[in-house]
């Protein structure tokens, strides 16, 4: 009997207290803050795949392969050169956001016509780049960045004619060009700025599809044929300058 009227005791003790404790909650507030969202820094190490459309200007190239001028009889260069190449770039460690890469890529166009005595002509205009790039990180949603940047690097340029019958025998391979059987080939180096605008998405970290819009401006052309004679007089219009536009796959590490 006393360990029941014990037990009673202790628990209305406990319950009194308990209520004045509740009583007391009222003297104290309770502020309520957001939570600060941090986005995570940008970094990124990759290489990969590159797909350019280079929307060259034609209109000197044509003129000169023109029956009026040149008489190559072939057609003319319509369109852009289609771009193949590769990248690759990684984050700056001390500096958040920025990235350093390399790059290269090239591609041609080429015109052939065949005449009725089985030869065969081609006309080929290529261009290549190689660079490096300097480009900043905007990251506004996970998994998405804005990339502005520019690039600097070194091209060339070639135009190169072929001529020759639809077969021939390895004796008659000499240095004197025979008949109906030539090589003439006009090229050039260039300096190159272009500044870029990139697009990226990172599936996973470890893949990234991008899309990229950028001008490629050129400057410092010294034109030569058959890469020993200066040539001269070449328009100022025959160059690599040029709106680009670009598509890439990328693998590597990608956290942001």
């Amino acid at each position: 009997m006393k360990k029941i009227l014990f037990t009673i005791m202790f628990l209305t003790l406990n319950l009194s207290l308990f209520a004045k404790q509740d009583d007391r909650l009222d003297d104290y507030s309770f502020d309520s803050s957001e939570l600060e969202q941090v986005n995570p820094p940008y970094f990124a190490i990759a290489g990969g795949l590159t797909y350019t459309f280079h929307f060259a200007n034609f209109d000197a190239v044509n003129l000169r392969l023109s029956s009026e001028q040149g008489g190559f009889d072939v057609d003319s260069f319509s369109g852009q050169l289609a771009m193949w190449g590769g990248e690759g770039f990684t984050g700056v460690v001390y500096v958040p956001n920025m990235r350093v890469g390399f790059f290269s890529y090239g591609g041609s166009s080429l015109l052939s016509s065949t005449f009725e005595s089985g030869v065969k002509r081609e006309v080929e205009y290529r261009v290549g780049l190689t660079g490096i790039s300097l480009e900043y990180a905007i990251v506004p949603v996970k998994s998405f960045a804005v990339v502005p940047g520019i690039s600097f690097g070194r091209g060339d340029i070639s135009i190169s004619t072929y001529e020759g019958p639809g077969a021939a025998d390895w004796g008659d391979y000499k240095p004197n060009p025979g008949n109906n059987n030539y090589m003439n080939v006009a090229s050039t180096d260039f300096w190159s700025v272009k500044p870029n605008l990139h697009l990226e998405y990172a599936l996973t970290n470890f893949l990234m599809f991008r899309g990229s819009v950028s001008y490629n401006l050129t400057f410092g052309n010294s034109w030569k044929q058959n890469n020993i004679a200066e040539l001269q007089n070449v328009p100022d219009d025959i160059n690599a300058n040029a709106f680009q536009i670009q598509a890439g796959i990328f693998v590597g590490l990608f956290n942001y």
